[in-house]
């Protein structure tokens, strides 16, 4: 969990999943320091919560990155058969931008 890609999607981004997960351990390390088991357990349930966020953001930027990819290459096809060039310039910047999403959030 080192990647602070946002994706913009459902509020999920890696950067807030990251936080809540971090300030989680802190929190867990404060409560054994202390002996406090209550302040430990609610640090476990936010390392919990903020790696399920960071990997729920990375499965959806994933997911998009698929999805430009896939909608890039049919489009530079496209343009090429029907001898669009902008379709095709815009197929190519799809695919692109999907690549680099899916490299981004790669696991």
């Amino acid at each position: 969990m080192s990647s602070n890609v946002t994706n913009g999607n459902d509020g999920a981004t890696k950067t807030h999943g990251n936080t809540t997960y971090y300030t989680g351990a802190a929190k867990e390390k404060v409560g054994t320091v202390l002996g406090n088991e209550r302040m430990q357990a609610e640090g476990k349930v936010e390392k919990l919560q903020g790696e399920s966020e960071y990997n729920a953001a990375q499965f959806k930027g994933q997911t998009q990155g698929v999805k430009d990819n896939v909608k890039g290459h049919a489009k530079d096809a496209i343009g090429g058969i029907t001898g669009n060039q902008q379709m095709q310039a815009e197929g190519k910047l799809d695919k692109t931008s999907g690549q680099a999403q899916q490299k981004a959030n790669q696991y």
